[in-house]
């Protein structure tokens, strides 16, 4: 039995370079046995025509909200709610920024604030845009709201500049919307505390000896654990049982480190 088998999904698909990926991205799902519906957006067309997308699908491509010759396109709230999950990508800055503020002005983000079922959103955008403080607002909105963005890839992007923008690959979203939808419980009843970040061994009051760590690694780990654990709460900032709370740092601070970005709130 296949890892999707039976699933619902709604592949949406923005207007961006990295479009002709999510070609890639279906064939992924398909064989893994999901029934994906692809939505494009109007740029989307641009780069990928809706041919290709309904050739691998085996359905219609929806890209207009009044389409009168699509009988999906009057029923995009059922179409949502039917999905088991909604997966965007690539998804453009434009689309963060009309996600997070509820702003539902063609077919897939009506389908967006429809969908009742986990959001998975994939960024792909030109070099300085990410690290934009609007774009980053919009993503913290977003994942505050229980949506999983994912960082997006650094390297060489399409109009030659080198920076973090590039969609991540085929294989990490999988991986990602595998996690959401088939998530595994092997750490029921476990607790698990992760260190995260440098450490600091004191010399004198004055000097110690640390190092250069980011605390990434931990966070990863924590990250990864949380939807494993038995936490009945799922909310690490204000968990009253203090099973998943975050615990102080460096034992010369004493204020806690922040929780790593990407893990639901609620």
């Amino acid at each position: 039995m296949a890892a999707l088998d039976g699933k619902e999904l709604i592949l949406g698909v923005t207007g961006s370079i990295a479009a002709y990926k999510a070609v890639y991205l279906l064939r992924e799902l398909t064989a893994l046995g999901a029934r994906a519906t692809v939505c494009l957006t109007e740029h989307a067309r641009e780069f990928v025509g809706p041919l290709t997308f309904r050739t691998l699908s085996g359905r219609p491509v929806l890209t207009n909200l009044f389409d009168p010759q699509s009988s999906d396109a009057v029923e995009h709230v059922a179409l949502a709610e039917r999905a088991h999950a909604v997966v965007i990508a690539p998804a453009t800055a434009n689309l963060l920024a009309k996600a997070a503020h509820g702003i539902a002005d063609d077919f897939l983000t009506t389908v967006l604030l429809a969908a009742r079922g986990p959001v998975l959103i994939a960024p792909a955008m030109d070099g300085g845009m990410w690290d934009h403080a609007a774009v980053r607002a919009n993503v913290a909105l977003l994942r505050e709201r229980g949506v999983t963005v994912l960082e997006p890839d650094a390297g060489a992007l399409a109009s030659g500049l080198s920076g973090k923008g590039r969609l991540p690959e085929v294989e990490a979203i999988v991986d990602t919307l595998l996690g959401l939808l088939t998530p595994q419980r092997d750490l029921v009843d476990e607790r698990i505390l992760v260190t995260a970040g440098p450490t600091r061994e004191p010399i004198d009051p004055v000097r110690y000896i640390s190092n250069r760590s980011s605390g990434k690694m931990g966070y990863g780990i924590a990250r990864a654990a949380l939807p494993r654990s038995s936490c009945p709460c799922r909310r690490p900032r204000r968990c009253a049982r203090r099973c998943c709370s975050t615990r102080p740092g460096p034992a010369s601070s004493s204020r806690p480190l922040p929780w790593p970005t990407g893990v639901p709130s609620s």
